[in-house]
C-alpha cells in the first residue's frame, strides 16, 4: 500500500463522508427497492457454502435477511445504499476501537468493487452483488457484537451471540435501528460500554491512532496493544447503572460511581497466590459488626463493616482494622478477598446515593457502640471487579503492574 493511500484512508477515518463520493451517496436511494431476483440470489447463497463457511454469524446473517426476505441491503437495483460508504470507512479504522481489520472480510469488501456496484444499474454479476451484500452484513453484525460484548468474552463466544443467546442485546436489531439513523456510524459505534473508563480509553486510542501510529493497517504499538486488551476487557462487562461500584485489581482502587461523581478508596487484594477473581455481582445490604480490640482474629479480620455481594466466585468486600496496611505501598496482601480503606465513608456514600441519609447517624452509633446491624439499600448496586492494566488520568496513560501475569495471554488471542 503506497504512503499517499494510507494517508488518505487515515483522513477518512476522522470525517463523516468522503468528498469524492459525495455524488454517489446523493443519488443512492435511501430504502431499498424490491428485486426478486436479487433476493433470490442472496437466499441461495445463504443456503450454500457461503452462509455454512465464510461467514462469522450465519445463523444470524440469515435470520437478518430472512426478516427482511432476503432483499439485498446495501447494493441495491439503482446503486448502492447511502450507509455503504461509512460502513467501509468503520472497516478502515477499527484499530481505533482495539480491534482488526482482518477479521472483517478485507479480501471480499473492496472498494473497487463497490465503485463498480455504485452506478444505476450496478455493474457485475447477481452472485458478486449478492456477495458483498452478505459480507457486508456478516462484518457489521461481527463488528457491533466485538464492539459491544468483546472479540473473546469468556461468557458469550460467538457461538452463544450467533445462536441469540446473549442478554440484553441483539446486534441485527441495532443495526437495524443504526440503518434508520442520520448518523449511522454514530447508532453502529454507540453500541459500545458507557463506562467512563471505557470512553476515555476509546478517545485516547482514538488520538494515539489517529497521529501517532498513522495506519490503521499496522500493528499497534505496546501502549497501543495494551489499551486494546484492557477495552476488551471493558466490553466483558455489562454495567451502565448508577450507582455501581468498580474495583479495580492492578491499580488497587475501588471506585463508587454516582450520577455527576465518583468517589476512590484504597483497596488490598489477594495475594497471587490467592488471587482475587473477576467477578460481576451486586450489593443489597451491608452491616456493621462486633468489632472490639477483644474479638476473635476471625472477627477482627473483617473489620467493622462488612459488604456481603452475591457473586459466583464468593469474593467478599469488607473492613480491615489495621488502616496503616493501605500505607505501606503493597497492594496484594489478602487471601482473595478485598479489604477496603474508610469503610465508614463508602457506607456514609452508599447510604446518600440510596436517599437513606436518615440512616447515616444510625450507622456511626451502630460502630461506635460495636453493634451488629443490618443497612438494606432500596436499589440493589452492581459491583464489578475487573483486572485493567492501564487507564486514562487526566489525558496521560497509566500504567499499572501486571499483578497476576494476565497480559501476556489475552494480548496472544488477540493478536495471534
Amino acid at each position: 500500500m503506497s504512503l499517499s493511500l494510507k494517508v488518505f484512508i487515515l483522513l477518512l477515518c476522522t470525517v463523516p463522508v468522503v468528498a469524492g463520493r459525495q455524488a454517489a451517496v446523493d443519488n443512492a436511494p435511501s430504502a431499498f427497492v424490491q428485486d426478486s431476483s436479487a433476493a433470490a440470489t442472496i437466499k441461495q447463497e445463504l443456503n450454500g457454502r457461503l452462509g455454512e463457511f465464510a461467514l462469522h454469524y450465519p445463523k444470524s446473517v440469515k435470520r437478518y435477511y430472512e426478516q427482511r426476505r432476503f432483499e439485498p441491503i446495501w447494493i441495491l437495483s439503482q446503486g448502492v445504499s447511502e450507509q455503504v460508504w461509512d460502513a467501509m470507512l468503520l472497516f478502515d479504522c477499527v484499530v481505533q476501537y482495539g480491534l482488526f481489520h482482518s477479521d472483517y472480510h478485507p479480501q471480499e469488501l473492496l472498494y473497487e468493487q463497490l465503485d463498480r456496484f455504485a452506478g444505476a444499474p450496478p455493474s457485475g454479476n447477481s452472485r458478486e452483488r449478492a456477495r458483498f451484500d452478505i459480507m457486508l452484513t456478516d462484518a457489521l453484525l461481527a463488528f457491533m457484537n466485538h464492539l459491544h460484548y468483546g472479540k473473546l468474552n469468556p461468557r458469550y463466544p460467538p457461538e452463544a451471540m450467533d445462536n441469540g443467546y446473549a442478554d440484553g442485546f441483539d446486534a441485527g436489531a441495532a443495526l437495524t435501528r443504526a440503518l434508520h439513523q442520520d448518523d449511522f456510524k454514530g447508532a453502529v459505534t454507540g453500541v459500545q460500554p458507557h463506562s467512563a473508563e471505557y470512553a476515555d480509553l476509546q478517545e485516547n486510542m482514538k488520538l494515539v491512532t489517529s497521529q501517532y501510529v498513522g495506519d490503521c493497517y499496522e500493528i499497534p504499538e505496546d501502549d497501543v496493544r495494551k489499551m486494546a486488551i484492557n477495552m476488551e476487557r471493558l466490553r466483558w462487562i455489562n454495567c451502565n447503572d448508577t450507582p455501581y461500584i468498580h474495583i479495580n485489581i492492578p491499580s488497587g482502587i475501588l471506585t463508587l460511581h454516582v450520577p455527576d461523581s465518583s468517589y476512590f478508596f484504597r483497596a488490598i487484594i489477594g495475594k497471587p497466590a490467592t488471587p482475587t477473581p473477576i467477578t460481576q455481582g451486586h450489593i443489597r445490604y451491608f452491616f456493621t459488626t462486633s468489632y472490639t480490640e477483644q474479638s476473635t482474629d476471625a472477627a477482627k479480620s473483617l473489620g467493622k463493616l462488612l459488604f456481603p455481594f452475591a457473586n459466583p466466585l464468593g469474593v467478599s468486600l469488607h473492613d480491615t482494622p489495621d488502616q496503616r496496611l493501605f500505607n505501606r505501598g503493597e497492594k496484594a496482601l489478602s487471601n482473595g478477598n478485598i479489604w477496603v480503606e474508610k469503610a465508614d465513608r463508602l457506607a456514609v456514600r452508599l447510604l446518600e446515593a440510596d436517599g437513606a441519609n436518615r440512616d447515616i447517624a444510625r450507622l456511626h452509633k451502630a460502630m461506635s457502640m460495636h453493634k451488629p446491624e443490618a443497612f438494606t439499600l432500596r436499589k440493589q448496586v452492581p459491583i464489578s471487579i475487573t483486572y485493567l492494566t492501564c487507564e486514562i488520568k487526566d489525558g496521560l496513560l497509566v500504567l499499572y503492574d501486571d499483578i497476576y501475569g494476565l497480559d501476556s495471554a489475552l494480548a496472544h488471542a488477540l493478536y495471534q
